[in-house]
């Protein structure tokens, strides 16, 4: 058994653009860190696995604030998804020139 496997999550965005209009498209923000995200330690004795997703916002400053989870494995699973959420930070997306906020949903694969 592996009691400190870690999921480093190299946040890649997929096809995140919107259309506008023919011309005009969504620039998607870029993740500038790499995050890990560890499997809670207080869980390791129950071999819980399985998908958690977040939902959140990246604000124009390429913060991120708006976290929630969407689907869960429960309280410990969320404290860490959120924890390494909030230490995310982009290069944020842009619209014709200039910032902008967008919504992203994060799937995370805690496997034990």
């Amino acid at each position: 058994m592996k009691y400190n496997q870690i999921i480093l999550l190299k946040f890649i965005v997929s096809s995140f653009i919107i259309a506008a209009s023919p011309s005009e498209t969504i620039k998607k923000p870029k993740l500038e860190n790499d995050i890990e995200i560890r499997y809670p330690k207080i869980m390791q004795s129950s071999n819980v696995e399985g998908k958690s997703i977040a939902e959140f916002i990246v604000n124009e400053d390429g913060s991120t604030s708006q976290i929630s989870i969407v689907e869960s494995l429960g309280p410990a699973f969320d404290y860490e998804m959120i924890s390494a959420i909030k230490r995310m930070h982009f290069e944020p997306a842009e619209f014709e020139g200039n910032t902008i906020s967008v919504k992203y949903k994060l799937p995370v694969q805690f496997k034990f």
